[in-house]
């Protein structure tokens, strides 16, 4: 994955956790990465340290074991995603 895109996706997480926008477990993140493709963080990610082994590549036109990784909000994010 592209380190200044994680570096970014850490930087918004940590924001959005300090001011209590998410919690420990509560809350989700995700960025687009290709026309079809985005990350986002795992259903066990501590939003205050996001990290690159936190976050999950998908791909909305092909599902496979990556999606019950994810964070239970992927259904939502899938829909933003979609083209």
């Amino acid at each position: 994955m592209d380190k200044h895109l994680i570096d970014d996706i850490k930087h918004v997480s940590l924001s959005l956790f300090n001011k209590n926008f998410f919690g420990v477990y509560h809350g989700s993140i995700s960025a687009r990465v290709s026309a079809s493709g985005f990350i986002i963080n795992s259903k066990d990610t501590i939003l205050d340290e996001v990290t690159e082994e936190s976050l999950v590549r998908l791909d909305c036109q092909k599902r496979d074991y990556r999606w019950s990784m994810a964070n239970a909000d992927v259904h939502i994010h899938e829909h933003i995603y979609e083209t």
